[in-house]
């Protein structure tokens, strides 16, 4: 499943919008009753944000995060900036929350399965040994800490291989950052499109937001949603991003606890106020599955969420189910 961009709302005046490509693809933001010379001043800002945190969030880059990677293959603490710090520090907390299912230290896996960026073709590699994986898994269990004992944030390992990757609690975080910046710029009426994972803003009208959830996956039906002020939905699915190994199509979404990638769904959806807990939490219930949906949810303190296992077999929440509608 993909969210799709807004396909309906109480008609407004003043409606601005525009596309921009950043983090690997298009983000769509449309602005309403603002003049359109301060909607686009305020488009301005979160682009030129964006593709700020886009340098600075990419574990590979040469960025804040990439630089600090590089010194925690040799080192076991690292300086953080305080947004970056608290971004890790949340990152940890939702990790514990979902039971491992979604982990920060997933980074010598991603690297191992080469998995990090968009999908390739085959390439005649295999698969990685059983051997590899076990070193990698061993890497991604390293405990770490993010602290704030001392002025200026820090990360502590304990011991030298740690790579962090945030890429599953990161798209949250960018919409949060996102409805926040254009908060401080004037904007009370707003919605942000990361090509399917959707963040609102519009605190007077009370009037939802209806979104389509796009099929992933031919003969499924598509469903609209209805968001409120200040909810993010956020889907993770097996169609975006993959590795075609050996034959074999790999998913980027990795199993923490195997070290391989997840095989138990097709996609999950998640609606919370907490955008950052939306995305970890569709991470999570990927990877968990079907048998993990309610115990995962719970965990999670998500009450909205939606899921298609790997038989194609929709479960959804009690309050998921009603908010639902088919078209």
């Amino acid at each position: 499943l993909a969210t799709t961009p807004l396909i309906g709302c109480k008609a407004r005046p003043q409606k601005t919008s525009a596309r921009f490509a950043q983090f690997g693809t298009l983000v769509d933001i449309t602005i309403w009753d603002l003049p359109p010379s301060e909607a686009e001043r305020a488009i301005s800002t979160i682009q030129r944000d964006y593709a700020t945190l886009d340098r600075d969030w990419y574990a590979w880059g040469d960025g804040e995060l990439g630089q600090i990677n590089r010194t925690l293959q040799r080192a076991i603490e690292a300086p953080v900036s305080a947004p970056l710090g608290t971004l890790l520090q949340q990152s940890l907390q939702l990790s514990a929350a979902s039971r491992g299912l979604f982990d920060m230290r997933i980074g010598p896996l991603v690297e191992l399965w080469g998995v990090a960026s968009a999908p390739t073709t085959a390439d005649g590699s295999t698969p990685p040994s059983d051997a590899d994986i076990q070193v990698a898994l061993d890497r991604s269990r390293l405990h770490v800490d993010v602290l704030n004992d001392r002025p200026g944030w820090r990360i502590r390992t304990e011991a030298p291989g740690v790579v962090l990757d945030i890429g599953g609690s990161a798209k949250g975080a960018i919409l949060a950052h996102g409805i926040a910046r254009l908060t401080t710029e004037g904007v009370s009426r707003a919605l942000i499109d990361a090509v399917g994972d959707v963040a609102v803003m519009d605190p007077q009208s009370g009037t939802p937001f209806r979104v389509g959830i796009q099929p992933a996956r031919e003969g499924e039906p598509l469903r609209l949603l209805e968001l409120q002020h200040g909810e993010t939905v956020t889907t993770s699915g097996d169609y975006a991003r993959y590795r075609d190994i050996g034959g074999g199509r790999y998913a980027h979404i990795i199993d923490p606890r195997a070290g391989r990638p997840s095989e138990e769904a097709r996609s999950a959806t998640v609606v919370h106020g907490v955008a950052a807990r939306a995305d970890a939490a569709a991470t999570a219930l990927i990877v968990g599955g079907a048998a993990e949906f309610e115990a995962i949810s719970d965990a999670m303190r998500v009450d909205t969420a939606l899921l298609f296992d790997n038989r194609g077999q929709m479960r959804a929440t009690p309050e998921m189910q009603a908010r639902l509608a088919t078209i």
